[in-house]
């Protein structure tokens, strides 16, 4: 979105990258809040802005990317998959018991503690963010050149 040239390094997980940006390896990071926030609160990082397209109440005090790069947003997100024959009843089952767990005060406060969020949606609705994320990444991808290898 805004041309910059980086280079990519590839690491198995976020506390892998936060531990060679800490020992001065690596410039800057993409990390998420379990890895990075320890590291942010003693000091030991900046955080620099969040990549999601709102402020986060936690961190009110830290931009957005969008704010600068407008229409830039990169949120994580973790989703509960069954097998695709699973009976209808079954998935609404787990839906909802997963709505109702994760509104949990306890839960939600466990969250936001790691920096995260837990939003809770249909199975069609989380069908369709997929779809959408699918089509904006094919386009990054495609813009940037990437092969695999």
């Amino acid at each position: 979105m805004t041309g910059v040239s980086m280079i990519h390094v590839a690491y198995k997980g976020s506390p892998q990258s936060a531990l060679d940006l800490l020992a001065g390896r690596l410039d800057l990071i993409f990390a998420n809040g379990t890895a990075a926030l320890p590291n942010i609160r003693s000091g030991k990082m900046r955080l620099i802005a969040i990549s999601a397209p709102k402020r986060d109440p936690t961190l009110p005090d830290t931009p957005t990317i969008a704010e600068t790069v407008p229409g830039f947003e990169m949120l994580p997100w973790w989703g509960l998959f069954a097998p695709a024959g699973t009976l209808r009843e079954v998935v609404a089952r787990l839906n909802s018991e997963s709505v109702r767990i994760l509104a949990l005060p306890d839960i939600k406060a466990g969250y936001a503690h790691l920096g995260m969020t837990a939003v809770s949606n249909t199975p069609e609705q989380f069908n369709a963010y997929l779809q959408e994320e699918i089509t904006r990444w094919a386009k990054v991808v495609k813009a940037s050149g990437v092969r695999a290898d």
